[in-house]
């Protein structure tokens, strides 16, 4: 039985196809949707297609030197994050194997035209909710995994949160989450809609392991911007020739040169596991 926080809405490598330089253009011509113009997003093409665009265009040296011996692990990379996504669904399965139900929160502050400042905001609203090992003690096991999407708005970041522990702990967690995360935000003097905050707590936990491990490059289902854009679908525009998705990838690749930021280029974290 699946339970909702009230008030909440609900390749291989093929190195052997040739790169050719595209013009960049503005926005890629619009589709029309329910009254709404929308963007055509295209696939994300194979590694083997895109490591030669990388190779010319990204800014970050790993991702120009990554390979199967000396892996750049970052999330942004095409390979690397195919990997580390598998590998964390593995462990997430593991650990879900061992509890009946899990928890799945999203938790989110409102959009910034700055990757920075919106990442500064979430950083400070998670570190007030987890104050006092909050979900430490009121949990078994728990995974975190940050995810970014490029909007109207602006950059649109939110933490999803994976929770395992007995049934009393996580209705516990299922009830108090979002109220404690929106005040949390009010604290820190960060803006945070209840709209925004989704608990979910499921014994369906394939589809919330699948969905809280896909990798960053994973793309809308969709493809188009409704959803506004994840980093793979930046990437594939970028390909495609899009001025706006390249200044916007070159933000996401700035961001993750910053010391303090690396880390969240290689996946997300999971703390007390058996």
């Amino acid at each position: 039985m699946t339970a909702t926080t009230q008030g909440m809405l609900p390749a291989l490598l093929d190195d052997t196809i040739a790169y050719q330089r595209w013009p960049f253009t503005k926005a890629l011509p619009p589709v029309h949707s329910s009254g709404e113009t929308q963007s055509v997003i295209p696939s994300l093409p194979s590694p083997g297609s895109i490591k030669p665009f990388l190779n010319e265009n990204s800014t970050l040296r790993g991702l120009k030197l990554c390979s199967r011996r000396q892996p750049c692990k970052s999330r942004l990379c095409p390979w690397c994050s195919t990997r580390k996504a598998s590998q964390t669904r593995a462990d997430l399965r593991r650990e879900a194997a061992q509890h009946a139900s899990v928890l799945n929160l999203t938790l989110s502050v409102s959009s910034s035209p700055s990757l920075s400042d919106a990442w500064v905001a979430l950083a400070a609203t998670r570190a007030e909710f987890t104050r006092s090992r909050w979900l430490a003690t009121k949990s078994t096991s728990r995974f975190r995994q940050t995810e970014v999407t490029h909007t109207e708005q602006g950059w649109h970041l939110h933490d999803n949160w994976l929770l395992f522990g007995d049934d009393d702990q996580l209705h516990l967690l299922l009830n108090r989450s979002i109220p404690r995360w929106l005040d949390s935000a009010s604290r820190t003097g960060t803006t945070a809609h209840p709209l925004g905050q989704h608990a979910t707590l499921t014994p369906h936990k394939s589809d919330a392991l699948s969905y809280t491990s896909k990798g960053l490059l994973a793309q809308h289902a969709s493809h188009t911007s409704a959803q506004g854009r994840t980093p793979g679908d930046l990437l594939a525009l970028f390909h495609a020739g899009d001025a706006d998705a390249a200044e916007a990838w070159h933000e996401l690749e700035s961001f993750f040169k910053i010391r303090g930021h690396r880390w969240v280029a290689t996946g997300g974290n999971l703390w007390g596991q058996k």
